[in-house]
């Protein structure tokens, strides 16, 4: 195939000549041409045009490529001169135009070699981006068209256009450190991040869901498929959800939180903090919510045993008497039936004055521990001070109530060889029922233990209800 000739182009010899510096020729038509030849040159195109391109920054630069990696500027425009900072004299000299370890980044040399070897070969346009050396020290980013022209002495002859784009380059550069840095801090961090486009109803999963989800990273039809949010427990998806349809993102433009609990296997859960903030995204109108999830479990289980230390006896593990008698309270307000016992160690003293306060505490323990073996878990068990004790029976009644103590009453004499001295151990106890017996916690505690003191005075170690006590006292009455 043979090649065109650059040097009878059209294009070459108007090229050839504009090569004087287009600031000192618009300078000379400024202060000698007549208003005729002004004209003239303001309608010459390719004059106008050069005018524009060193307006707009835009460098434009005919050049050849010799053998091995020889390059030679044949023409350029002022801009092209500014993006390194040289003059066209510093640039003509051999030394410097001929050889691109003094023009490109080493690191773009083959590359942008390469790259022009191939447009010569297919002929298709050529848009690239490498360094150029600045005469200040630094390289200058270039974003580069070129076309090939043809071949002069056999070698490639090219029209190249370039732009700046060191400041661009420098931009995206702070944008991937700031995404880096917030992705090496989510990931020190375990943040679980997500998109929920609400004007689509889509689910992007953008980091550390790995462990969690095994979806696909974008989920549609999020809050209309049950399937995709079956990593949550039951009782939080609804609230989930309601916090991706919160309205108010939109308006306060203020972050929300809510905890939720999460599972990898379906059979244990871990507890996490959702923080999410609402946005619109510019370029489509749709209305989004970005939030991250922060797994919490360690701490959440501390602060529950925090909890549970607070409410509860630190030697028996029984709800101490404040949190017993709100608990009472709470189930009482269920409108459920059930009995409050209260319980009573006969003579602890000697327990504690014949064997020492040890084996009384070991005691108060085995009574505690046989009471738990002798209700159901859904009973509340309460230490309300010393050796004295409550028990809340639900859904039982009177005699249901009174059967089951006389029971543990037995227990408790059936396994007395377990502790560390042969000593006899009996209860008093007294009950009462609600809501026969008291509508209030306050009045149902004292009326059991009105029945707790009957049984202490009368005879100790026997269940005695508060029904037997009413007739009791109207017996003794008559």
């Amino acid at each position: 195939m043979e090649h065109n000739t650059v040097t009878d182009d059209p294009l070459h010899q108007r090229l050839k000549a504009m090569e004087q510096p287009v600031s000192e020729h618009t300078l000379k038509l400024t202060e000698s041409l007549s208003d005729k030849d002004l004209q003239a040159f303001m309608a010459d195109d390719y004059s106008s045009l050069r005018l524009l391109l060193d307006m707009l920054g835009c460098a434009v630069v005919k050049i050849q490529f010799g053998t091995g990696l020889q390059r030679t500027v044949l023409w350029a425009n002022d801009a092209f001169f500014h993006l390194t900072g040289a003059t066209r004299e510093e640039y003509d000299s051999l030394e410097h135009s001929g050889n691109p370890n003094n023009v490109l980044h080493p690191d773009d040399i083959d590359y942008v070699f390469a790259c022009f070897k191939e447009h010569v070969h297919t002929r298709k346009p050529l848009h690239i981006q490498y360094r150029v050396h600045h005469k200040d020290g630094h390289y200058v980013w270039l974003d580069v068209k070129s076309s090939y022209i043809g071949d002069v002495d056999g070698k490639p002859v090219f029209i190249n256009i370039m732009f700046d784009i060191t400041a661009q380059k420098q931009a995206q550069d702070l944008s991937n450190r700031g995404l880096i840095q917030a992705a090496l801090l989510s990931y020190a961090c375990m943040e679980h991040i997500f998109e929920y486009d609400v004007t689509t109803d889509t689910m992007e999963l953008i980091r550390n869901f790995e462990a969690y989800l095994e979806e696909t990273r974008f989920i549609p039809n999020f809050t209309q498929n049950p399937d995709a949010r079956t990593e949550m427990h039951p009782e939080d998806r609804q609230k989930f959800m309601d916090l991706l349809r919160d309205e108010s993102f939109f308006t306060t433009k203020s972050p929300k939180s809510i905890k939720i609990r999460i599972s990898h296997d379906m059979v244990t859960f871990e507890w996490f903090v959702v923080t999410c903030l609402g946005f619109v995204e510019e370029s489509t109108g749709h209305r989004k919510v970005l939030g991250k999830m922060v797994n919490v479990n360690d701490a959440e289980l501390q602060l529950q045993r925090l909890s549970h230390r607070s409410k509860t006896d630190s030697m028996t593990g029984a709800y101490n008497k404040s949190s017993m008698t709100e608990q009472s309270r709470q189930f009482m307000g269920l409108g459920i039936g059930g009995a409050l016992v209260m319980i009573d160690i006969d003579n602890f003293k000697s327990v504690n004055d014949n064997n020492g306060h040890a084996f009384g505490d070991e005691v108060i323990v085995y009574v505690v521990k046989t009471l738990r073996e002798c209700v159901r878990q859904d009973d509340l068990i309460g230490r309300m001070g010393g050796d004295e004790f409550s028990v809340l029976l639900t859904n039982v009644d009177e005699a249901q109530a009174k059967e089951r103590m006389e029971e543990y009453s037995q227990a408790i004499k059936a396994n007395l060889h377990t502790l560390s001295h042969d000593y006899p151990i009996t209860l008093s106890i007294g009950l009462a029922t609600f809501p026969q017996d008291a509508q209030s916690f306050n009045d149902l505690y004292h009326k059991a233990d009105m029945a707790l003191y009957h049984s202490k005075t009368h005879g100790k170690d026997q269940v005695i209800t508060y029904s037997y006590l009413k007739q009791f006292e109207k017996k003794q009455q008559q």
